[in-house]
């Protein structure tokens, strides 16, 4: 019934999915105080909301074999071309532990399909992403900023 409901909010499969594991593990906190179907509701709306508002902060992903392509052929080809380079350039100093992850999510894969692909749980998937994109996204300020050769 949620998944459902998600799948009809949500474009990619994959994201309902995520979001539904999410509303599941909300069911911790439920003390019976109302029906479950109401609680689930009223935790599906406030994961959907924070899902929307961490998408639209973050802005599109951007798969790096998207970028390669597109090099060749866009009115932009020195622009994506230089931003690959300097997204592989930041992957570099991203710890091994990390690096897989963010690999994966940079080449369009979504938290569940890289936690099939790296054999891992998904909660483990969401905060290796999190850490190795936390690390990527400094590696490249320290870079535009001139502090990183």
């Amino acid at each position: 019934m949620v998944l459902a409901r998600l799948r009809s909010k949500l474009m990619h499969a994959d994201d309902a999915r995520d979001v539904a594991a999410d509303v599941m593990l909300g069911f911790a906190g439920f003390r019976g105080e109302c029906k479950p179907e109401t609680f689930a509701f009223s935790v599906m709306h406030r994961h959907l909301a924070e899902f929307h508002r961490r998408r639209l902060r973050r802005g599109p992903v951007v798969a790096l074999d998207d970028v390669d392509e597109l090099a060749d052929t866009g009115p932009d080809a020195t622009e994506l071309a230089d931003l690959a380079a300097r997204v592989r350039w930041g992957l570099e100093g991203v710890d091994e532990v990390f690096r897989p992850a963010v690999a994966l999510r940079l080449r369009g894969l979504g938290p569940l399909q890289i936690a099939d692909a790296l054999a891992i749980n998904p909660n483990t998937t969401r905060s290796r992403l999190a850490r190795g994109m936390g690390q990527l996204k400094a590696r490249l300020a320290l870079r535009e900023g001139g502090l990183a050769s």
